[in-house]
Protein backbone atom coordinates (compact mmCIF):
# COMPACT_ATOMS: atom_id res chain seq x y z
CA UNK A 1 0.00 0.00 0.00
CA UNK A 2 3.23 2.14 0.44
CA UNK A 3 4.42 1.10 -2.62
CA UNK A 4 1.08 2.65 -4.04
CA UNK A 5 0.52 5.83 -2.28
CA UNK A 6 4.33 6.88 -1.99
CA UNK A 7 6.48 7.45 -4.80
CA UNK A 8 10.26 7.78 -4.61
CA UNK A 9 10.34 10.29 -7.89
CA UNK A 10 7.65 12.07 -6.94
CA UNK A 11 9.67 12.77 -3.66
CA UNK A 12 12.90 13.67 -5.52
CA UNK A 13 10.40 16.60 -7.28
CA UNK A 14 9.41 17.53 -4.29
CA UNK A 15 13.02 18.21 -3.13
CA UNK A 16 13.98 20.01 -6.09
CA UNK A 17 11.25 22.25 -6.46
CA UNK A 18 11.33 22.79 -2.77
CA UNK A 19 14.93 23.94 -2.81
CA UNK A 20 14.47 25.62 -6.43
CA UNK A 21 11.86 27.80 -4.91
CA UNK A 22 13.19 28.51 -1.54
CA UNK A 23 16.33 29.80 -3.30
CA UNK A 24 14.39 32.37 -4.99
CA UNK A 25 12.53 33.66 -2.17
CA UNK A 26 15.79 34.01 -0.28
CA UNK A 27 17.69 35.59 -3.41
CA UNK A 28 14.52 38.06 -3.82
CA UNK A 29 13.39 38.84 -0.71
CA UNK A 30 16.48 39.23 1.18
CA UNK A 31 20.27 40.48 0.16
CA UNK A 32 23.81 40.27 1.65
CA UNK A 33 23.42 43.70 2.72
CA UNK A 34 20.25 43.31 5.09
CA UNK A 35 21.72 43.10 8.59
CA UNK A 36 19.64 40.13 9.32
CA UNK A 37 20.14 37.06 11.78
CA UNK A 38 19.54 33.89 10.32
CA UNK A 39 16.09 33.77 12.29
CA UNK A 40 15.07 37.25 10.78
CA UNK A 41 16.46 36.28 7.64
CA UNK A 42 13.84 33.20 7.18
CA UNK A 43 11.09 35.12 8.16
CA UNK A 44 12.05 37.44 5.71
CA UNK A 45 12.64 35.67 3.07
CA UNK A 46 9.24 33.12 3.81
CA UNK A 47 7.20 35.76 4.25
CA UNK A 48 8.57 38.97 3.22
CA UNK A 49 8.90 39.98 6.50
CA UNK A 50 5.76 41.46 8.51
CA UNK A 51 5.96 45.35 9.18
CA UNK A 52 3.40 47.85 10.70
CA UNK A 53 5.22 50.81 10.80
CA UNK A 54 3.26 53.94 9.29
CA UNK A 55 0.24 51.52 8.39
CA UNK A 56 1.99 49.45 5.72
CA UNK A 57 1.67 45.53 5.09
CA UNK A 58 4.99 44.88 4.21
CA UNK A 59 4.79 41.07 3.20
CA UNK A 60 5.22 39.68 -0.97
CA UNK A 61 2.13 37.79 -0.65
CA UNK A 62 2.39 37.30 -4.88
CA UNK A 63 5.81 35.84 -5.09
CA UNK A 64 5.32 33.69 -1.24
CA UNK A 65 2.52 32.01 -2.55
CA UNK A 66 4.46 30.99 -5.60
CA UNK A 67 5.44 27.61 -4.20
CA UNK A 68 1.44 26.86 -3.91
CA UNK A 69 1.23 27.77 -7.17
CA UNK A 70 3.51 24.98 -8.16
CA UNK A 71 2.86 22.29 -5.27
CA UNK A 72 -1.12 22.59 -5.76
CA UNK A 73 -1.47 21.30 -9.39
CA UNK A 74 1.28 18.18 -8.72
CA UNK A 75 0.08 16.83 -5.99
CA UNK A 76 -3.44 17.15 -7.58
CA UNK A 77 -1.74 15.20 -10.11
CA UNK A 78 -0.62 12.93 -8.05
CA UNK A 79 -4.06 11.87 -6.44
CA UNK A 80 -5.95 11.67 -9.67
CA UNK A 81 -3.29 9.80 -12.35
CA UNK A 82 -3.36 6.58 -10.47
CA UNK A 83 -6.50 5.63 -10.45
CA UNK A 84 -5.66 2.66 -12.86
CA UNK A 85 -3.45 1.38 -10.57
CA UNK A 86 -6.04 1.48 -7.82
CA UNK A 87 -8.27 -0.42 -9.45
CA UNK A 88 -5.86 -3.46 -10.07
CA UNK A 89 -4.58 -3.55 -7.02
CA UNK A 90 -5.98 -1.79 -4.43
CA UNK A 91 -10.11 -1.86 -5.16
CA UNK A 92 -10.32 -5.77 -5.13
CA UNK A 93 -8.57 -5.64 -1.12
CA UNK A 94 -11.32 -2.86 0.39
CA UNK A 95 -14.83 -3.29 1.02
CA UNK A 96 -15.59 0.03 -0.15
CA UNK A 97 -14.45 3.08 -2.17
CA UNK A 98 -15.15 5.13 0.90
CA UNK A 99 -11.54 3.52 2.42
CA UNK A 100 -10.18 4.13 -0.72
CA UNK A 101 -10.64 7.72 -0.56
CA UNK A 102 -9.13 8.04 3.23
CA UNK A 103 -5.97 6.45 1.60
CA UNK A 104 -5.91 9.52 -0.72
CA UNK A 105 -6.31 12.08 1.58
CA UNK A 106 -3.77 10.54 4.01
CA UNK A 107 -1.46 10.69 0.61
CA UNK A 108 -2.56 14.30 0.17
CA UNK A 109 -1.41 14.66 4.11
CA UNK A 110 1.33 13.32 3.58
CA UNK A 111 2.87 14.82 0.72
CA UNK A 112 1.65 18.53 1.75
CA UNK A 113 3.67 18.17 5.01
CA UNK A 114 6.89 16.84 2.93
CA UNK A 115 6.28 19.75 0.51
CA UNK A 116 6.21 22.53 2.99
CA UNK A 117 9.03 20.70 5.47
CA UNK A 118 11.17 20.71 1.78
CA UNK A 119 10.49 24.58 1.19
CA UNK A 120 10.99 25.60 4.84
CA UNK A 121 13.93 23.58 5.89
CA UNK A 122 15.55 24.54 2.64
CA UNK A 123 15.30 28.63 3.42
CA UNK A 124 16.27 27.68 6.81
CA UNK A 125 19.43 25.96 5.19
CA UNK A 126 20.32 28.74 3.04
CA UNK A 127 19.67 31.47 5.00
CA UNK A 128 22.60 30.06 7.22
CA UNK A 129 25.04 29.13 4.38
CA UNK A 130 24.48 32.68 2.92
CA UNK A 131 26.36 33.94 6.27
CA UNK A 132 23.41 34.82 8.62
CA UNK A 133 24.66 33.93 11.72
CA UNK A 134 22.25 31.60 14.25
CA UNK A 135 21.42 33.90 16.96
CA UNK A 136 18.91 31.37 18.56
CA UNK A 137 19.01 27.58 17.18
CA UNK A 138 15.59 27.08 18.84
CA UNK A 139 13.95 30.11 17.60
CA UNK A 140 15.71 28.90 14.20
CA UNK A 141 13.84 25.54 15.02
CA UNK A 142 10.23 26.55 15.84
CA UNK A 143 10.26 29.07 12.98
CA UNK A 144 10.99 26.12 10.65
CA UNK A 145 8.63 24.21 12.57
CA UNK A 146 5.90 26.43 12.55
CA UNK A 147 6.34 27.60 8.82
CA UNK A 148 6.05 23.70 7.91
CA UNK A 149 2.96 23.20 9.48
CA UNK A 150 1.19 26.49 8.54
CA UNK A 151 1.96 25.87 5.46
CA UNK A 152 1.08 22.13 5.14
CA UNK A 153 -2.37 23.27 6.39
CA UNK A 154 -2.73 25.57 3.85
CA UNK A 155 -0.93 23.55 1.15
CA UNK A 156 -3.38 20.69 1.81
CA UNK A 157 -6.75 22.75 2.27
CA UNK A 158 -6.09 24.07 -1.33
CA UNK A 159 -5.38 20.81 -2.66
CA UNK A 160 -8.51 18.91 -0.85
CA UNK A 161 -10.51 21.48 -1.81
CA UNK A 162 -9.06 20.99 -5.74
CA UNK A 163 -9.25 17.32 -5.31
CA UNK A 164 -12.99 17.66 -4.05
CA UNK A 165 -13.82 19.75 -6.89
CA UNK A 166 -12.41 17.45 -9.89
CA UNK A 167 -15.28 14.89 -8.58
CA UNK A 168 -17.58 17.42 -10.58
CA UNK A 169 -15.12 18.95 -13.01
CA UNK A 170 -12.38 18.14 -15.28
CA UNK A 171 -9.25 17.65 -12.79
CA UNK A 172 -7.36 20.64 -14.91
CA UNK A 173 -10.46 22.89 -14.98
CA UNK A 174 -10.80 22.74 -10.87
CA UNK A 175 -6.77 23.25 -10.68
CA UNK A 176 -6.92 26.24 -13.29
CA UNK A 177 -9.80 27.75 -10.98
CA UNK A 178 -7.97 27.37 -7.68
CA UNK A 179 -4.66 28.71 -8.76
CA UNK A 180 -6.97 31.87 -10.04
CA UNK A 181 -8.70 32.17 -6.82
CA UNK A 182 -4.95 31.91 -5.00
CA UNK A 183 -3.71 34.47 -7.04
CA UNK A 184 -6.51 36.84 -6.33
CA UNK A 185 -6.36 36.06 -2.81
CA UNK A 186 -2.67 37.44 -2.67
CA UNK A 187 -3.38 40.15 -5.04
CA UNK A 188 -6.52 41.52 -2.51
CA UNK A 189 -3.87 41.08 0.26
CA UNK A 190 -1.39 43.80 -1.65
CA UNK A 191 -3.41 45.94 -2.89
CA UNK A 192 -5.43 46.04 0.71
CA UNK A 193 -2.26 46.73 2.77
CA UNK A 194 -2.41 47.44 6.67
CA UNK A 195 -5.81 47.17 8.13
CA UNK A 196 -7.61 45.11 10.39
CA UNK A 197 -9.69 42.82 7.87
CA UNK A 198 -6.74 41.53 7.17
CA UNK A 199 -7.08 39.06 10.35
CA UNK A 200 -10.13 37.68 8.78
CA UNK A 201 -8.33 36.87 5.51
CA UNK A 202 -8.39 33.49 4.67
CA UNK A 203 -4.42 33.20 3.26
CA UNK A 204 -3.35 35.87 5.48
CA UNK A 205 -2.74 33.50 8.44
CA UNK A 206 -0.35 31.65 6.48
CA UNK A 207 2.36 34.36 7.09
CA UNK A 208 3.90 33.22 10.11
CA UNK A 209 5.40 36.71 10.98
CA UNK A 210 1.50 38.23 11.06
CA UNK A 211 1.21 36.25 14.17
CA UNK A 212 4.75 36.61 15.58
CA UNK A 213 4.93 40.29 15.13
CA UNK A 214 0.89 41.57 15.45
CA UNK A 215 0.09 39.18 18.32
CA UNK A 216 -0.09 42.42 20.64
CA UNK A 217 -1.62 44.47 18.92
CA UNK A 218 -5.59 44.42 19.50
CA UNK A 219 -6.51 45.65 16.36
CA UNK A 220 -4.39 43.89 14.11
CA UNK A 221 -5.28 40.35 16.30
CA UNK A 222 -8.22 40.57 18.21
CA UNK A 223 -8.79 36.65 18.84
CA UNK A 224 -5.75 34.14 20.01
CA UNK A 225 -4.01 32.62 17.11
CA UNK A 226 -4.92 28.79 17.30
CA UNK A 227 -8.26 29.75 16.48
CA UNK A 228 -7.78 31.15 12.75
CA UNK A 229 -5.49 27.71 12.29
CA UNK A 230 -8.78 26.09 13.79
CA UNK A 231 -10.82 27.93 11.19
CA UNK A 232 -8.70 26.43 8.67
CA UNK A 233 -8.26 22.55 10.20
CA UNK A 234 -12.37 23.04 10.72
CA UNK A 235 -12.98 23.86 6.60
CA UNK A 236 -10.81 21.55 5.56
CA UNK A 237 -12.60 18.84 7.60
CA UNK A 238 -15.93 19.87 5.87
CA UNK A 239 -13.98 19.32 2.56
CA UNK A 240 -12.85 15.96 2.94
CA UNK A 241 -16.53 15.25 4.60
CA UNK A 242 -18.11 16.36 1.19
CA UNK A 243 -15.44 14.67 -0.85
CA UNK A 244 -16.32 11.39 0.64
CA UNK A 245 -20.19 11.99 -0.08
CA UNK A 246 -19.18 12.92 -3.72
CA UNK A 247 -17.38 9.69 -3.59
CA UNK A 248 -19.67 7.24 -2.34
CA UNK A 249 -22.48 8.51 -4.75
CA UNK A 250 -19.58 8.51 -8.02
CA UNK A 251 -19.35 5.64 -11.11
CA UNK A 252 -16.00 7.20 -12.34
CA UNK A 253 -14.20 6.05 -8.91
Amino acid sequence: MIKVLINKGSLCKFLIIGFLCALLMVAVNITSFDEFTAEQAFLAARDGFIELEEREFSAEPVMCSLWFLLFVPFIVQILTEDYETAKSFVFIRLKSIGKWYGYKMLQGIFYSLFAAFTYNFSIAVISVLSGYEIKSAVTLCFYTLYGTLSGALFLFFFVSLTYVMSFKLPSHVSTVIILFVITAMMISITFIGNNNILQYFLITNYFISWHIHVRDNVLMYSHPFWMYYAAIAILTTALCLIGEKFVKKSDHL
